[in-house]
This record gives C-alpha cells, sequence and structure tokens, in this order.
C-alpha cells in the first residue's frame, strides 16, 4: 500500500493558535479585516467586515491578495523537521527511504500525505483509502477503506483532506469513463464517517475536467490540473477553514515541455515547494516528475526543474511532496512505489 498518514489525536488547530496572528483563521475565529488579524467571533463586531474572500485573480503566476501567510501547521509526531527542507540550495537530493514498508502495494494511485504526515490517502481500483503511522519511517498500519465516499457506479480518486480533518477533496469520474469532477464531502469530527459528496462549484466549467486536485496542507488552496493544462495549473483559494474555495486561478509553470500537460500538483504547508509531473497529453510513458520553489506563498513559482531523486525506479508516473519536504511519495510504470527522503548537500 501506499505510505499513508493519519491524523494524530490532538493534532488539530485549537486553543489560542489564532489569536491576533493573520488571517485567515479557524473555527471559532473571524478576520478583523482593518487589522487583519484573527479574534474571537464572540468579540468581534460584525459591523466592520462582512467576512467575504477577497478576490485573488493574478496573472503572473503569484498571489496577489490575501495574507502575508499560511497559518501555523497542525501539531504533529509525523514530520522530520520542525521547519520545512530546503528545496532552494542547490545539490539536496532524494533518495528511497527502507527503514519502513511504505508503499507496499504499488498499485495505490494519487497518494496524498495528510497535514501532519502521520498519514497517506490514495485511490485503488476505483476507491479511496488511507494508512496510518505514529512517525517518520515507522511502518504503516492496516489500509482503512473511506466507505461513506466510495461509490459502485464511479471511479474516485486523488483523495486529500484538510489540516482539521473535517474535509475530504476528491476527483470522480461520476461514472462516465475520462471524465472528471471535483468533490468534497465535509464531516462534524474527524472520527465520524463523511456526509454526502457535494461538487465544488467553482470548478463546475463546461467541459471541463479536474484532474487530481489537492487540498494544500494548510487547508486555504486547492490545486488541480484542469483540461488541456499545457504548462500551468490551476489553483483555488479562500480566506478560512470551511469557506467555498474561490474561482480557478491559471497559474504558468516557466519550464514545463513544450507540448506538455502537467498534473499531479501537490506544495508544502509553507507553499513555497511544489512537486508535480509533466507529460505528453495520453502517453503515460513520456511522464516526468518535477518541482519548483519561491520565496514565499504569494510569489511566483520558480522554473520547473527535474526532481532530484536517487533511485532504481523506471519512469516516475506519480509523486507527491509531505508537508514539511522532507518526503515524496513516488510510484513507477511497474507499479513499483516508494518513499524518497531528503538528503541535505
Amino acid at each position: 500500500m501506499v505510505s499513508l498518514l493519519l491524523f494524530a489525536t490532538g493534532c488539530s488547530l485549537s486553543g489560542d493558535l489564532f489569536e491576533e496572528l493573520p488571517c485567515p483563521c479557524g473555527s471559532g475565529w473571524t478576520c478583523d479585516d482593518a487589522r487583519d488579524v484573527c479574534v474571537r467571533e464572540d468579540t468581534f463586531d460584525a459591523g466592520a467586515t462582512d467576512g467575504s474572500v477577497t478576490d485573488a485573480a493574478s496573472t503572473d503566476g503569484g498571489i496577489d491578495a490575501g495574507p502575508e501567510g499560511p497559518p501555523p501547521p497542525v501539531a504533529t509526531t509525523c514530520w522530520l523537521r520542525a521547519e520545512t527542507c530546503d528545496w532552494t540550495v542547490r545539490g539536496f537530493t532524494l533518495v528511497e527511504d527502507t527503514s519502513a514498508g511504505s508503499f507496499t502495494n504499488g498499485l495505490a494511485e494519487n497518494a496524498t500525505f495528510s497535514p501532519d504526515g502521520c498519514r497517506v490517502y490514495y485511490a485503488e481500483d476505483g476507491d479511496l483509502h488511507r494508512v496510518e503511522r505514529t512517525g517518520p519511517g515507522m511502518p504503516f498500519g492496516p489500509v482503512v477503506s473511506l466507505d461513506s465516499v466510495n461509490t459502485m457506479e464511479a471511479v474516485e480518486e486523488a483523495p486529500s483532506i484538510g489540516p482539521d480533518g473535517l474535509e475530504l477533496f476528491f476527483a470522480s469520474d461520476d461514472g462516465t469513463r475520462g471524465q472528471r469532477s471535483v468533490y468534497r464531502a465535509i464531516r462534524a469530527a474527524p472520527d465520524l464517517p463523511f456526509e454526502p459528496r457535494v461538487r465544488v462549484a467553482s470548478t463546475a466549467t463546461p467541459g471541463e475536467r479536474g484532474w487530481e486536485p489537492r487540498i494544500a496542507p494548510h487547508g486555504l488552496r486547492l490545486y488541480y490540473a484542469p483540461t488541456g493544462a499545457v504548462q500551468f495549473i490551476h489553483v483555488l483559494e479562500r480566506r478560512a477553514l470551511g469557506d467555498e474555495l474561490g474561482p480557478p486561478i491559471s497559474v504558468p509553470l516557466d519550464g514545463v515541455e513544450p507540448a506538455y500537460a502537467t498534473n499531479r500538483p501537490s506544495v508544502t504547508h509553507d507553499d513555497r515547494v511544489l512537486v508535480g509531473v509533466q507529460q505528453v497529453t495520453g502517453d503515460i510513458l513520456t511522464r516526468r516528475p518535477f518541482y519548483a520553489t519561491r520565496p514565499d506563498w504569494q510569489a511566483s513559482w520558480s522554473r520547473v526543474a527535474p526532481l532530484p531523486a536517487v533511485t532504481g525506479m523506471t519512469v516516475i508516473i506519480d509523486v507527491a511532496v509531505s508537508p514539511d519536504g522532507c518526503e515524496v511519495l513516488a510510484r513507477d510504470a511497474t507499479d513499483t512505489a516508494t518513499t524518497l527522503r531528503y538528503v541535505d548537500p
């Protein structure tokens, strides 16, 4: 199975974590737009702001509006480092991590880390599953099927979960081969089943398919590859967890091969590292994993570069970066799967 990470007990945002921090805010808090900081809902003068989502449309690949940075990460035992690994330095590599039995089933597709790094969510044979560990390099527990969102009529894929464990995003073909729609399922608590799915309205453009949607570890942006995504990806934004996502923002990626499409985008918690694959449309054997970086989460992405992986894998067709940027889930065309670990220069 793919390596999967679980939301460990106590990993949710709580207490005074958002007090006077830059917006967006968590449950029980609201944004004081006049100061752009979080205040408790019961002490906030609702007449001061309408709390609406800021229009963050951009034409240069950066984000021009919204908070200056993501909220703090969830508390966890599953990050390799408290701070994210540095992908801007020259000479770093990604090597296979053989310390635990991660990715023991190479058929697991679209694997994605949970924001705390303790679970991996993935698809297999059209259904969604997850596995859990207690820390980096630790063995993964039994597979748990997400029965409340799986259906017999449709193919589900590319699951990812928000930082509070209450929102699951995924794609479905709605029972029609070749189609893809982006869905969200919510639940009242992390230990409860998900409620019926609802299509993400802002992705419902006629004729467009939403491939491999992934919610960022901070939960405020959704990345996906739209139909015909040649040298760009789409990003949807919101001000707070639980809000509706805004309209798609087309974000160009410089350096993608001409006529190649981009897909499987995933980012770190600080939104400064993006990992994905590019390919000739319809030709899986042309896939090439890449990464890009930026100085902050509102800036444009750097020119993409090949993923510096030292591995015996052949054609890598599936990748996802961990929230701390210190691990990458990878699968190749022969259904071999592994976890790659960041090594300093």
